[in-house]
């Protein structure tokens, strides 16, 4: 095996490519390897494509309370994959948050508060791991800076005006 430090894509790639979660332990381990703005870089583009990307797949919270009960109801619901997929956003999730601190999105410090909360038991049971995933997703968003309204104050100055 080689000493030659690997690249900021390669360990970008590694980390994506991790088949389990000892291996992704092992390539986020790797981000400690870069400093100053290699890791900067690396630690933004995880945020962004993991963490961010994981949120936009999850349901709604009345969503996953609904998705919940039916499949109580058929008998399936999330499962080990599932809860490994959550964990292994959580560990990349966690790495963002000791490297970046406050400077972390809301919904990564949300997540790691959420998965900080959680007992063993729920967090290797896929539905709670999901809820508290939803959890912190929906109250990250909540507490995101609105727009403000350009138009408001502006008055009706249309053509029938």
């Amino acid at each position: 095996m080689s000493d030659k430090k690997p690249t900021v894509q390669e360990t970008f790639n590694a980390i994506a490519m991790a088949g389990d979660l000892k291996a992704l332990e092992s390539s986020l381990t790797q981000i400690d390897l870069f400093d100053g703005n290699e890791k900067t870089k690396l630690i933004d583009a995880l945020e962004t494509e993991f963490i961010e990307g994981f949120s936009e797949g999850l349901p709604s919270p009345q969503q996953m309370e609904m998705l919940l009960a039916l499949s109580s109801m058929v008998g399936e619901g999330p499962d080990a994959e599932d809860a490994e997929m959550i964990q292994g956003c959580l560990l990349i999730a966690d790495k963002i948050l000791t490297e970046k601190g406050d400077k972390a999105s809301p919904l990564v410090q949300k997540l790691i508060e959420k998965a900080a909360g959680l007992t063993d038991e729920e967090y290797n049971n896929p539905s709670a791991l999901l809820k508290a995933a939803v959890e912190a997703a929906s109250e990250a968003k909540a507490a995101a800076p609105k727009t403000t309204n350009p138009f408001r104050n502006r008055g009706n100055k249309g053509p029938n005006a």
